[in-house]
């Protein structure tokens, strides 16, 4: 619980209340390593584990931070984990290694990672997506263009619409839907009989 958390008003509560049993808190989301070290220190007093956020889109230096904090937790409990590919470990050197189950840190000094510059001019920018996301992060959120400028997420302008005498949904215009341009919201237009 609280992969998106970032204020401890969302998970204090959680916590202190023992409505969970794990906390999985995003370590950049949650505001860095020191505070979430602070909620790991929480959570042990109300005997919750932690689960640190680990997704495919977190950088090596971020999966670095999650287990250096699964190390020094007493009550660490479980870790997220996505392997780097071979282009990734190529650039940022000492990245974590999965091994026989268990997740190993480089020990070189700070995060045991260095960042061979060389080898990251051989992946620019964007080079593995297509069309307009080339030119464009390809996170989720905020996108940013190369030089930092927020761009703002496209609103969807279609639903799935039920069609009665097709009993099925079909993809419509909002407009023609009767609905509002907002983001994407499944429960949008609710299916009639």
């Amino acid at each position: 619980m609280g992969e998106l958390f970032n204020s401890p008003h969302e998970w204090i509560p959680l916590i202190s209340n023992r409505l969970i049993d794990y906390i999985r808190v995003h370590l950049s989301q949650a505001g860095g390593f020191t505070p979430s070290r602070k909620i790991a220190i929480l959570a042990e007093l109300f005997g919750v584990r932690t689960a640190w956020h680990g997704p495919s889109d977190v950088s090596p230096i971020g999966h670095a931070a999650n287990v250096t904090l699964d190390l020094v937790s007493h009550n660490f409990g479980i870790q997220e984990y996505s392997p780097f590919n071979e282009g990734t470990q190529e650039v940022f050197r000492g990245c974590p290694e999965l091994k026989d189950g268990y997740l190993y840190i480089h020990e070189a000094p700070g995060w045991g990672i260095e960042i061979d510059e060389k080898a990251a001019a051989r992946f620019p920018f964007g080079a593995s997506e297509r069309g307009e996301r080339k030119n464009l992060n390809g996170g989720w959120g905020e996108v940013r263009k190369p030089d930092g400028t927020v761009i703002k997420q496209p609103v969807v302008d279609a639903t799935a619409v039920f069609v009665p005498e097709r009993r099925r949904f079909e993809v419509a215009r909002l407009e023609e839907a009767g609905v509002l341009a907002r983001p994407l919201d499944p429960t949008a237009v609710s299916p009639t009989s």
